[in-house]
This record gives structure tokens, C-alpha cells and sequence, in this order.
């Protein structure tokens, strides 16, 4: 058993107890833009359990944009870039299968197609969370992942902040920029403390006061095989 099926093995089942797969958790939605509502039945449970939606035009210039339950289904955040968040309104519900689309944004232009990656919260795969900072130098940010993670992506919904990110590779005292080709860099993002199986630490970078951030927290590095048990 590779190193990756033992750490999917352990992912939390359903109430009733029923193993997880890979496509019940993770998945790529490949769609044409119709200009018009669209529903993606991708059959991931996101109204039920939770999850992000990444997605991007394949044949035009548009930025990505990123939805989470989190933060419902109104403001969306551009991975490749600092912004603010904006209120898209991409999306008009996260479904028990998938996720529905308002017209435009993600639905046009006619000769557009789209694809979208989709992350469902589960025990020892992936968790989003939102906190609000407080200002605080050094805290603590409690998450639900039940295992240490691999990867955290951190990013201010409204303060033009960049997009903190931690690696296991690069360990707790750097952090690389999700939307820029810089090279790593050594600052105490993450209070120079590795993460647990509950908790990551955070500093004054990335917990102004008052300040919202959505946090993306995955154990596998966001690297899935297809078709595997989890």
C-alpha cells in the first residue's frame, strides 16, 4: 500500500459508516459555458459536508476564482492575484451532488469552456475554515482535519493581502506566495511552529485585526490519484 492510499485509508466515512473514494471527495468538472444558469452535478456533497470550488476559463485570459462554503456563495478570491475578495455571485447554492451557477461569469462566454476542481471537507484529506483576526502577534487556529497538514493556503478576504502559503517541504519557518513565481521566503507566517493534527499557528501577518481570512488546509498536498479508496 503506498504512502498516499495509507493516508487517504483513514479519511472519515459517512454517518452510516461507508468507506470514501477519491471521487466522492475530489473532482474535475470539465463544461462548456452556455451563457446561461448552469448546474454541475459532480457528485460531490458540498451543501451536506462542505468543500471549494477552484475553477477557470481554459480558453481565455479571465483570472481563477475560488468559492467555498465558508463564505457562501457570493464573494469569490483570485488565486493569482492579492485582491480583495469580490461579490461575483457566481454561484447560487452548493448542492447535495455538486453546485449551481448563475448566468455569466462562470457560464459564459458561449465559445468559453470552463474546469473546475472540487474539494470536499473530510477527516485526513482536506478542511476550509474562515477566522477572523484579532491583531494578536502569535495564536492558534483550530482546524478539523484530524491529521498534521501537508499544505495550508491562507489568504485576507479584504485586505489586499497575498496568498500565504505553507508547505511540508519548506517546513514551518518559510512560506511561498500562491500568486506570484517568487521563491520561497523565511518569515514567521506561521509562528515557526509546525502544524498539528488540530491546530496550525499563525502570526501578525496573517491576523490583522478584524480582518477575515479562509484558510484551506489539506493533507495530501492537494495531489490525488484517480479512483482510490480514501
Amino acid at each position: 500500500m503506498s504512502k498516499l492510499t495509507k493516508a487517504l485509508t483513514a479519511a472519515a466515512g459517512n454517518a452510516g459508516g461507508d468507506k470514501l473514494y477519491v471521487e466522492d471527495v475530489f473532482s474535475t468538472y470539465v463544461y462548456p459555458g452556455n451563457n446561461s444558469t448552469l448546474t454541475i452535478t459532480n457528485g460531490i456533497d458540498l451543501a451536506g459536508e462542505g468543500g471549494m470550488v477552484w475553477s477557470k476559463s481554459r480558453n481565455t485570459n479571465d483570472n481563477h476564482r475560488v468559492y467555498d462554503t465558508e463564505r457562501g456563495t457570493t464573494n469569490g478570491l483570485i488565486p493569482n492575484a492579492a485582491n480583495d475578495q469580490v461579490a461575483w455571485g457566481d454561484f447560487t447554492s452548493y448542492n447535495s451532488d455538486g453546485y449551481s451557477l448563475a448566468s455569466g461569469g462562470l457560464t459564459s462566454p458561449l465559445a468559453s469552456n470552463f474546469v473546475s476542481w472540487t474539494f470536499r471537507k473530510a477527516k485526513k484529506f482536506f478542511d476550509v475554515v474562515t477566522y477572523t483576526g484579532n491583531g494578536a502577534s502569535s495564536r492558534t487556529i483550530a482546524h478539523s482535519l484530524e491529521s498534521v497538514p501537508g499544505m495550508m493556503i491562507v489568504k485576507g478576504a479584504s485586505n489586499v493581502s497575498g496568498w500565504r502559503t505553507y508547505h511540508t517541504s519548506l517546513g514551518a519557518t518559510k512560506y511561498v506566495q500562491l500568486q506570484t513565481t517568487a521563491a520561497e521566503a523565511t518569515y514567521n507566517v506561521w509562528n515557526d511552529t509546525t502544524p498539528t493534527d488540530s491546530v496550525f499557528s499563525i502570526s501578525s501577518d496573517i491576523n490583522s485585526n478584524g480582518v477575515t481570512y479562509v484558510a484551506s488546509v489539506s493533507y495530501t498536498h492537494l495531489t490525488l490519484p484517480t479512483n482510490r479508496e480514501v
